[in-house]
């Protein structure tokens, strides 16, 4: 679909672009200092940004032989007024469930 401005007739959208043209896509990595990797992806004015942070801890005893991945999703009041401080949203623990379901299947513990 070219949007609902084709639909009326109009052959450029409000930002500017033709009802056809895409959004500017770059990506930057390595965009956060303190995290072990990053990526910041700009789509036209929308931003995304992820990083990853990594620490090694004691397996657990009965299982000495393997690690483990927890991961934990931020959705910061940075990214959308919606989120506020403090417990991770709903959103951000969904998340976090399913990134964990996924690296479960594809991450070798041991």
């Amino acid at each position: 679909s070219s949007g609902i401005n084709a639909e009326y007739g109009e052959s450029i959208r409000p930002d500017g672009r033709a009802v056809t043209a895409c959004r500017d896509i770059k990506l930057h990595v390595n965009s956060i200092s303190t995290a072990l990797g990053s990526a910041m992806v700009c789509f036209g004015d929308t931003r995304v940004i992820a990083g990853i942070k990594g620490r090694f801890a004691q397996p657990d005893i009965e299982s000495p032989g393997e690690g483990f991945v927890v991961p934990n999703v931020s959705l910061p009041s940075l990214c959308n007024s919606k989120y506020l401080p403090g417990m991770p949203s709903d959103a951000a623990v969904a998340m976090s469930c399913r990134l964990a379901a996924v690296l479960s299947k594809v991450v070798d513990r041991t």
